[in-house]
């Protein structure tokens, strides 16, 4: 993803020499800021220090709540990480380009000028191979993620004026691939299906390479709503078999165009387990919530609600270094 080095240097800043271990994910949308903190362990398993919401001390002040943060966990200098919400990039598959590696980044903007919804003289861009697939009949397309350089810098300057160190400018596809990685189903092919409050994500990963994501504009509150039901209510229902439909046609998706063979599972992150059976009555592929129990260290209770708010910034502070 974007390298904070790279942002640095474009704007003439430098990041200063990490002091203490782990790395801090943060991300932030209008009602507050979303942090974890993991220690990577050589030989046991990611131990999660924290995760959790945090309002802003004033409406939309993200310098102050930042601070706030950074003085009540002890997080100067800590290693940081900055996943964008999903409009804030534009993340796009284009074909391979017949060019040398060195003005890959250039061609890239050039072919993705129509794409994106600002000029792309004014884009940071990153580029990374995607795995093999017949998209376009050919292999080695791309995966190029293109973000306004304007807003990434007066960000990224709020947040290391806060005294973290920032690193990584990240995506929720490539900071749920870090959960995937978790699971070895990963070897054969595992999805993972992450309901927000404002929009679904649906992931799936082999071999910790991105293969497929989409997502689906549904705000399935009807369904959070139906955590202590004992029947679904027929809107729930209605939803539930929306959302099928359309994870099915990503599934035949993948299976038809990328030639891959059906995922081992489906992680749920996260829904109520009588919606969780309605939708496994609707799909072939199996459904399995997602557990974080063997997976990480840590002695920290997280409700469903707070899970479902910071799972993509739990995946960013799982990266283990600045490697796509």
């Amino acid at each position: 993803m974007f390298l904070w080095s790279e942002i640095a240097g474009f704007f003439s800043r430098l990041a200063r020499h990490a002091a203490q271990p782990g790395m801090c994910c943060i991300s932030f949308d209008a009602s507050g800021v979303y942090s974890a903190y993991v220690i990577l362990s050589v030989e046991g398993l990611p131990q999660l220090q924290w995760c959790e919401f945090t309002p802003y001390v004033e409406s939309g002040n993200l310098a102050k709540t930042l601070a706030v943060l950074v003085e009540q966990k002890h997080l100067q200098n800590v290693n940081c990480s900055w996943v964008l919400q999903k409009n804030d990039y534009k993340l796009l598959t284009i074909e391979a380009l017949p060019v040398k590696p060195e003005e890959l980044s250039a061609a890239a903007r050039w072919r993705i000028k129509d794409l994106i919804n600002f000029p792309v003289e004014q884009a940071l861009v990153q580029v990374f191979p995607a795995p093999f697939s017949l998209v376009f009949g050919k292999p080695n397309n791309l995966q190029v993620v293109a973000a306004e350089a304007a807003y990434l810098q007066t960000t990224a300057e709020i947040i290391q004026n806060s005294g973290l160190n920032l690193s990584i400018i990240d995506i929720p596809e490539l900071t749920l691939r870090n959960i995937t990685a978790l699971f070895k189903e990963d070897a054969e092919g595992l999805g993972v299906l992450w309901l927000g409050t404002a929009y679904s994500k649906l992931l799936i990963t082999q071999k910790n390479n991105m293969y497929l994501t989409r997502d689906f504009n549904l705000v399935l509150t009807t369904i959070f709503n139906a955590e202590n039901a004992t029947l679904l209510t027929l809107a729930a229902q209605n939803q539930l078999e929306t959302l099928a439909t359309e994870i099915q046609r990503s599934l035949d998706y993948y299976q038809s165009q990328l030639k891959q063979p059906p995922p081992a599972k489906l992680l749920i992150a996260f829904m109520p387990p009588l919606a969780l059976n309605f939708l496994s009555t609707l799909l072939t592929v199996p459904l399995e919530p997602l557990n974080f129990a063997g997976l990480l260290n840590g002695n920290i209770t997280l409700s469903t609600e707070l899970q479902s708010r910071c799972l993509a910034v739990m995946g960013g502070a799982l990266r283990k270094d600045a490697a796509l």
